[in-house]
């Protein structure tokens, strides 16, 4: 009985969709419905199968991509018989691999020779290369060169140096790493130890060498990034491995230090247009017999030798009273000045009578042009004087013992921080044109001293770099 009402009640409703017109409407939604429905499970699927497949190929790449982490210990193989083991921050600054040259050293039996922060080493034929802890430069048989790294000491007081060096300036030596990055070797298949500076010309061109063991991977450059080394690294420009940028040498210099007060000195120290201070006087680069410094002050006489008078161009004057009223306060009390400006017919008579004169007395049978020639090792034709300039200056002792005193050893460590440079410095009279002068300095202004002296170079060879 109910099941005839309840079909009785259907077919009413099915009568009145239809008296309606809008039973097939009804039926029509119904498969739409039904339909739509079919498709959104359907794309649902794909979407389901395309993710899937995403993360299988991504979970394989992942897979195939893994590498092995870096070891934290690595040997380094100095020869058959040295061999030594380190944690690898020991060896490793950012990128860049370091080696103790002390242990190369003892291998190569070279000799070393140890002036504070300044190491030389020298094969038995006397060829050199000579660091300076914390300056990104080595001088090679006497050539300035990148060092492709700033040398330092271990804790135990080892030369660690950036194994650039090698691969870039020893003959017939490179470095080889392992390919589980475990094992550093040199190797060497030189009979004799050379040091060559133009072998880092063509270092990026390199091939690795036959010698090498099949399991290294060649480096020239000496570095061990993370993934492996697929091309020549480009060289930085020499001016950016020797010094940082003027930027980060103007914070620097704002964060020296002194026992004195220098505020009233800093804008003659560190003056804004630094070009006047960098004029080059030499043989190749004459002066004339009109150049005159615009201002010239004189040295109050308790700073010069025998009260004797010694004036200079207005920003060097201030910033050497500045620097000796520093060196006193520090207990340097041999501060005493002989010479600064030097006008053209001063040296004229310096030259060809005083110092012509000396020299005759000892070669009275020396031609004038013989006894020029030894002249102009120690002393500037008139014109070419770097004393015309008005920016240098000569203590007291002119020999070269004066490289004993307080003074010049205070001078090394600390002139630049008031704008001055040595001048002529030891092992660059090819450079210069004149032999080692420990005695005279030659004002720059901060910024150029900075670079001058911690790239080691001469005023001559920095302007060249700067043009």
């Amino acid at each position: 009985m109910k099941e005839n009402k309840i079909r009785e009640r259907n077919l009413r409703a099915n009568q009145g969709y239809a008296a309606a017109g809008s039973y097939e409407k009804h039926q029509r939604r119904i498969r739409t419905a039904k339909n739509a429905g079919n498709v959104m499970l359907w794309s649902l699927a794909a979407v389901l199968v395309a993710v899937a497949i995403v993360m299988a190929a991504f979970g394989m790449r992942v897979l195939l991509n893994k590498k092995e982490p870096l070891p934290s210990r690595v040997t380094v193989v100095y020869s058959e018989d040295v061999s030594v083991k380190y944690n690898r921050s020991e060896l490793y600054v950012g990128e860049t691999l370091y080696v103790d040259f002390d242990s190369l050293a003892s291998v190569f039996e070279l000799t070393k020779s140890v002036d504070g922060d300044k190491i030389s080493y020298y094969t038995k034929s006397g060829e050199s290369l000579v660091f300076t802890v914390g300056e990104r430069s080595v001088t090679v048989n006497g050539i300035q060169s990148n060092a492709g790294g700033a040398p330092f000491k271990s804790p135990d007081n080892a030369v660690m140096v950036p194994a650039y060096v090698i691969n870039a300036y020893i003959n017939d030596t490179v470095i080889s790493v392992s390919d589980d990055n475990k094992m550093i070797t040199v190797i060497s298949v030189a009979d004799t130890i050379s040091f060559n500076p133009k072998k880092s010309e063509v270092l990026g061109e390199m091939s690795k060498p036959s010698s090498f063991p099949a399991d290294t991977k060649y480096d020239p450059f000496g570095t061990l990034p993370p993934d492996d080394i697929t091309a020549p690294q480009t060289e930085p420009k020499e001016t950016e491995a020797l010094y940082p940028s003027d930027a980060e040498i103007i914070d620097i210099i704002s964060g020296y230090t002194f026992k004195t007060d220098v505020s009233e000195y800093k804008q003659y120290m560190n003056p804004a247009d630094t070009s006047r201070f960098l004029i080059l006087a030499n043989r190749e680069n004459p002066l004339g017999e009109s150049y005159v410094p615009s201002s010239v002050k004189v040295v109050p006489a308790k700073y010069t030798l025998g009260g004797k008078t010694v004036s200079l161009y207005d920003n060097a004057y201030m910033a050497l009273y500045a620097m000796i009223r520093e060196m006193v306060a520090e207990g340097v009390w041999d501060t005493s000045v002989c010479s600064g400006y030097r006008s053209y017919s001063y040296q004229y008579t310096l030259y060809y009578e005083t110092y012509y004169n000396q020299e005759k007395a000892k070669n009275p049978s020396l031609s004038d042009e013989e006894i020029y020639k030894i002249i102009d090792t120690y002393s500037a034709r008139p014109g070419t004087s770097d004393h015309q300039t008005g920016l240098c200056v000569d203590f007291y002792e002119l020999e070269e013992t004066f490289e004993n005193r307080a003074a010049f050893k205070w001078l090394e460590k600390n002139a630049y921080k008031f704008g001055f440079i040595l001048r002529f410095p030891k092992g660059k009279t090819d450079v210069t044109g004149y032999t080692y002068e420990p005695w005279h300095w030659r004002f720059v202004g901060q910024l150029s001293a900075y670079k001058i002296h911690h790239a080691g170079l001469t005023l001559e060879e920095f302007l060249a770099l700067e043009q």
